[in-house]
């Protein structure tokens, strides 16, 4: 017996094959391999197509240290001067 859906309608096949009687179809059919992406691939990538997000990353991050180093440079000379 066949298994239906929800409408009533009989279940198809998950994955290929098909078989219309004369022709498989999608007989050679394999599932989309995801590669494995190592870190420092993914980091290259992201260096070679340098995104906007990215660089507003980096942007922030120049702005906060720039930030902290006048604050340290601030801190020294107020110590001193005492």
């Amino acid at each position: 017996m066949h298994e239906k859906n929800i409408l009533g309608m009989p279940k198809q096949l998950a994955h290929p094959p098909y078989d219309t009687g004369k022709v498989k179809i999608g007989l050679a059919y394999q599932r989309r391999q995801e590669p494995d992406a190592s870190q420092d691939s993914n980091r290259l990538q992201t260096a070679l197509l340098d995104s906007k997000q990215l660089q507003d990353e980096r942007t922030e991050r120049l702005f906060l240290r720039c930030l902290y180093v006048i604050a340290l440079v601030g801190l020294f000379i107020v110590i001193a001067t005492r």
